[in-house]
């Protein structure tokens, strides 16, 4: 998934299983991302299938942290 369909599918507010995330939890999971090596320079997202469902976790911490 490259960036430009995280976007799009940001706007139109289905993100994350429905979950509509304010900005800031965007930010936090790009720079999550990008700091674990997950999103490469031309904004593809790698496939690690291991890490999935560890990364989802991660991402449904920062959601609920910034509820």
């Amino acid at each position: 998934m490259k960036l430009s369909e995280l976007w799009r599918l940001y706007e139109a507010g289905i993100f994350l299983e429905g979950v509509e995330c304010p900005m800031n939890v965007l930010i936090l999971i790009f720079m999550f991302l990008v700091v674990t090596g997950l999103i490469s320079i031309d904004g593809s997202l790698k496939r690690k299938l291991k890490n999935d469902k560890i990364l989802m976790e991660k991402i449904n911490e920062l959601i609920e942290r910034n509820k």
